[in-house]
């Protein structure tokens, strides 16, 4: 009699619990400690001999449901994220600790919350958060600025308007989704966007978060300029933000742009071997590098690459994984990054702890731990990687309890180096929201 093939861990521990009586109460708990026991792979064995690897990070609950065109910031080892779609616009807004996987539901704030937004920006800056656009267009939302200011310490939402009648005559945007937003020194920088009715904008906004106060952003050269476009990304390294992709009409764009901050002028990137034409994928900065994951034409033609564009020498190096094991096709998702290699100071940026030049950041490959006993050779390796020199990455930081909100967080330079992809199209067909990381190793696009 042949023998009979054993059948897949999943479904064995489904046939368990539906004989325990546990099918529909108890079984999404079960499948979730399995895929995070099975699914830790072979990435800490990467991990020992230094190299990057992506591994998914199955989330237990509580935790945000799946969902795509949300936004998502990083300020002190938390991730913080908005919104988005799923059947409908949601207005939920999550912290998620970098180092313990765990997500934290924040409802209990003092002020006024936003509505429901999709394709909102997010950004932070000195223990507060800026929510801008995203608002479902009506009416009601044409005269209204949807700008609001989260005081994390504080635990308080706040609505920005203008002060009083007298300052009618101050300018500032109106409702837009799918723009751009970056922060440069004190101010936040906001580019295009989608405006109901009108169509694709082409308006460059500065927001000075001291003063709170709206100004547009003029060029020296009109003539050159990225145009009205949407669903694009944007990231600032040293003096410069740099643009790529993104709707132009209903025409896709690989067009790469450069903002200098110091001449107010716009110049375009000339560069060989990038990507295809690309809406709805995200751009992080790593060091001296600009990376970008995902995206596509369109939600039916996604993408999972991962593309990296050096700054200093201005070439593109798509980066290609060894094996299967990496997120799916996205688009509408968000990626960002955590640990020292992503902070300011890394980028050439001025820090809010110093006036003098930028600090050199703590490189030091801080992981958390991994589990030693797991068979699954499903880790992988990215081709363009190098080794990381010295022993093998000690155990990371003390997992401490995440504690109230506006409670301090862990030392940004005790952080594991690791990318995110969260949440996107197509929805995965788990509860909760989709999560993939790359730990990054001390030489990471080190060329």
């Amino acid at each position: 009699m042949p023998a009979r093939a054993n059948p897949p861990r999943s479904n064995f521990l489904r046939h368990l619990s539906s004989v325990l009586g546990w099918e529909g109460t108890w079984w999404p708990a079960v499948r979730c400690l399995s895929e995070q026991y099975l699914d830790v792979t072979a990435s800490s064995r990467i991990m020992d001999i230094g190299l990057s690897a992506w591994r998914q990070l199955p989330q237990c609950g509580p935790a945000p449901e799946e969902r795509c065109k949300h936004a998502c910031c990083v300020f002190k080892g938390y991730m913080y994220l908005f919104g988005g779609r799923r059947q409908n616009g949601l207005k939920d807004f999550w912290r998620y600790s970098v180092v313990q996987n765990k997500w934290e539901k924040l409802d209990q704030a003092e002020g006024t919350a936003p509505e429901e937004l999709e394709e909102p920006s997010l950004v932070a800056h000195e223990g507060v958060l800026y929510v801008f656009g995203g608002m479902m267009d009506s009416a009601y939302t044409q005269g209204k600025t949807p700008l609001w200011m989260y005081d994390i310490g504080a635990s308080r939402w706040t609505h920005w308007h203008k002060l009083s009648s007298t300052d009618t005559e101050k300018q500032a945007p109106i409702n837009r989704r799918e723009h751009s937003a970056v922060v440069f020194e004190a101010k936040m920088y906001i580019y295009g966007g989608y405006v109901d009715i009108k169509g694709p904008s082409q308006e460059f906004w500065s927001f000075t978060f001291e003063l709170e106060e709206w100004r547009p952003v003029l060029s020296s050269s009109a003539e050159i300029s990225p145009g009205p476009r949407y669903s694009h990304s944007a990231i600032v390294y040293r003096t410069g933000m740099y643009l790529f992709g993104g709707l132009v009409g209903l025409m896709e764009q690989s067009d790469f742009w450069r903002w200098d901050f110091d001449s107010n002028t716009w110049s375009r990137i000339k560069a060989r071997c990038g990507p295809q034409q690309l809406v709805g994928h995200s751009a992080v900065v790593y060091q001296d590098s600009m990376l970008i994951f995902g995206g596509g034409r369109n939600h039916k033609s996604a993408d999972n690459s991962l593309w990296k564009f050096q700054l200093t020498t201005r070439s593109w190096e798509r980066l290609t994984p060894a094996t299967d094991r990496a997120p799916p096709a996205r688009i509408y998702h968000c990626t960002i990054g955590a640990g020292p290699g992503f902070s300011p100071a890394a980028r050439g940026l001025p820090t809010a702890s110093t006036n003098g030049p930028p600090e050199e950041p703590d490189r030091s490959p801080i992981h958390p731990p991994l589990p030693d006993d797991h068979d699954d050779d499903s880790g992988i390796e990215m081709t363009t990687f190098r080794m990381c020199s010295g022993p093998p990455p000690e155990e990371g930081p003390a997992q401490a309890d995440l504690g109230e909100p506006g409670g301090p967080p862990p030392p940004t330079d005790s952080l594991p180096e690791v990318l995110l992809v969260v949440g996107g199209k197509p929805l995965s067909e788990h509860k909760f929201i989709s999560m993939w990381q790359m730990k990054l190793c001390e030489r990471f696009l080190k060329s």
